[in-house]
């Protein structure tokens, strides 16, 4: 497979690097010109069905380096990668996707706009796209919910527009 699972433990300061379940330097086979980097929360990380980042590794044959966590919010996903990056630069390189600020309720740009800027400062260049967050069923239109969720994906577009990708 080329689906490679980071778990939420392996890197500082959330948990020590020597009980990593994964060791990235353990596999050799993984490198920037051939590896995309997901980051975000359950909805990279998926409960359910097939996560995003395996699909992707299908369709484009790059191995994928999942680092989804399920309940984080955009500050602890962007120290996650910040940290993943410090252990292993040679992914600042890689193509990397993220998708963050759906737990960060009630989905402020002012919140979620600085994680996300944290995270592109720590990889290199510009092959990196920020994706929309989208409403849950129960947020439909004219919910409080539904117009955040809406406003902060706008704002994500207005801030990255050459590296937006809309999901909804």
């Amino acid at each position: 497979t080329n689906h490679v699972d980071i778990p939420p433990n392996t890197f500082a300061p959330y948990g020590a690097a020597s009980n990593a379940v994964v060791n990235i330097n353990s596999l050799p086979f993984l490198a920037a010109t051939n590896t995309v980097v997901c980051v975000g929360d359950s909805l990279t990380a998926t409960n359910s069905n097939i996560p995003y980042p395996s699909w992707l590794g299908a369709l484009s044959g790059y191995y994928v380096i999942n680092l989804g966590v399920g309940g984080q919010g955009s500050s602890w996903i962007a120290n996650n990668y910040t940290n993943f990056i410090s252990l292993h630069p040679q992914f600042s390189n890689s193509p990397t996707f993220f998708m963050m600020g759906r737990n960060d309720s009630p989905w402020t740009p002012s919140l979620v706009l600085p994680n996300i800027s944290n995270c592109i400062a720590a990889h290199v260049p510009s092959n990196y796209w920020v994706m929309s967050i989208f409403n849950q069923t129960n947020e439909g239109i004219g919910t409080v919910n539904y117009t955040n969720i809406v406003n902060l994906s706008l704002s994500i577009s207005n801030a990255w527009p050459t590296h937006y990708i809309p999901l909804w």
